[in-house]
């Protein structure tokens, strides 16, 4: 027996590692994960030009602010008809398209060397993120579709790879090429990136690609509910699972952010002073990269899986109430690297189960809920952050912004158990549990 024990990791490793080597054989797959991690990239050395030029040609600080909020705001305002959008027409030809017009608007800022205008820049920022609300969901349905079941949770967990990676390095090139360079080469060269990817997307082979039928061709209801416009939405935030799922992933998403408005003052408090932010954030980048890999290693079919991403979740707010007690730096960067395997832990598992159980033609919109939720997660922590420990202090303020995380966990796994009850004692009732309650 006790060998046996013994040869149960080498065997997860084996599987583990059968699984991505799988999913590294799938050409779609490559071409897609290859252009989402080359467009973070791009992404994040952008966004070292566009704060140069909003602290240059604005107020300092407070024009900076306002271009964050500028990116923030169409997630807010447009998330929700962009999931509509990207169910009713999504394909691989869709994408391209909207490659091609994210590509056009990036090259656009190349404008502001002309016409070196404050409110030019912050409407170009608009425009570009008011495109994205439909290109992330389209992308990531255009993914899900072009992989079998079983790849999907691996994807994820690359995919969630490929965006902390593109996060770590991006900004380093873009510092890089301003070094040498105006930003309108970081312009160009992102709008290059758009376009690189849209030629990716182009050369999918689409009989990998699961047929999809739009709404007005397709049946229209899913269990007797009709699938179309918004009552899609209502019909997604009536699964009881779902919108636990939901409120969780905002809550936690809300933590995160008010913890990293937070992470100067701790820095400052723990020694490490104000530049100290940097050894945080790579400790999550850290916990991060191995909470994707970790995560894509399973199929997450079994409603037992909304049990991790409970488990998961409420392990991040319990880490990020540690960093914020923590009396030393080792401790600290410890709860970091806990907090940032906890997340994505719980975002892979978590899309992973819902994209095996929801219907094909929903998934924009669920996509898009859980954008609006790390839209208002995000809005919300940046303030109630800085504001809490203004009021409690710091470790106050964490403990308190864990507190919600940690009791929506619990509801989600209480919902999880009255939705099928027998999932807990019986191993054959995961198996025959592929439907929504």
């Amino acid at each position: 027996m006790p060998r046996v024990r013994s040869s149960r990791p080498i065997v997860a490793a084996r599987r583990a590692g059968s699984r991505y080597r799988s999913l590294s054989r799938q050409r779609n797959a490559r071409l897609l994960l290859g252009s989402a991690f080359v467009s973070e990239i791009g992404d994040w050395f952008n966004i070292v030009a566009l704060l140069a030029l909003a602290a240059r040609f604005g107020d300092g600080a407070l024009s900076v602010g306002v271009m964050l909020a500028v990116r923030m705001a169409p997630r807010l305002l447009f998330q929700v008809p962009a999931g509509a959008i990207v169910d009713r027409f999504a394909s691989p030809r869709f994408l391209v398209v909207v490659q091609l017009a994210m590509g056009l608007v990036a090259a656009s800022f190349a404008l502001i060397a002309a016409v070196p205008n404050l409110w030019l820049l912050y409407g170009l920022v608009f425009a570009l993120e008011t495109i994205n609300t439909v290109a992330w969901p389209a992308f990531r349905v255009e993914l899900g579709r072009s992989l079998t079941a079983d790849q999907r949770a691996p994807a994820n967990g690359l995919l969630g790879l490929a965006m902390t990676v593109g996060q770590l390095i991006g900004p380093t090139i873009g510092w890089a090429i301003l070094t040498v360079a105006a930003p309108t080469a970081v312009f160009l060269l992102n709008g290059l990136t758009f376009v690189g990817n849209a030629v990716a997307v182009s050369r999918i082979d689409r009989h990998r690609t699961i047929p999809f039928v739009p709404d007005n061709d397709a049946p229209q209801t899913h269990g007797g509910v009709g699938l179309a416009g918004a009552a899609g939405y209502r019909w997604l935030l009536r699964q009881p699972t779902l919108a636990a799922f939901t409120g969780v992933f905002l809550a936690a998403n809300l933590m995160v952010q008010g913890t990293i408005a937070l992470f100067v003052s701790r820095a400052t408090a723990l020694g490490l002073g104000q530049h100290g932010t940097g050894v945080f954030y790579t400790s999550v980048a850290v916990g991060t990269i191995v909470g994707s890999a970790a995560a894509g290693v399973g199929e997450y079919r079994h409603r037992g899986a909304l049990y991790l991403v409970a488990g998961a979740l409420a392990a991040m707010a319990v880490a990020l109430g540690v960093f914020g007690v923590a009396g030393g730096i080792p401790l600290a960067l410890v709860a970091l690297v806990a907090a940032g395997i906890g997340t994505d832990v719980g975002e892979v598992v978590g899309t992973t189960h819902f994209q095996h159980h929801l219907p094909e033609a929903l998934w924009g919109r669920f996509l898009s809920i859980l954008l609006v939720g790390v839209g208002m997660g995000g809005v919300i922590g940046v303030l109630s952050g800085p504001l809490l420990a203004k009021a409690v202090g710091i470790s106050g303020a964490l403990v308190l912004l864990a507190v919600p995380v940690v009791v929506l966990c619990g509801i989600l796994a209480a919902i999880t158990r009255r939705a099928h009850p027998q999932a807990d004692t019986d191993p054959m009732a995961f198996a025959a549990d592929h439907t929504m309650t």
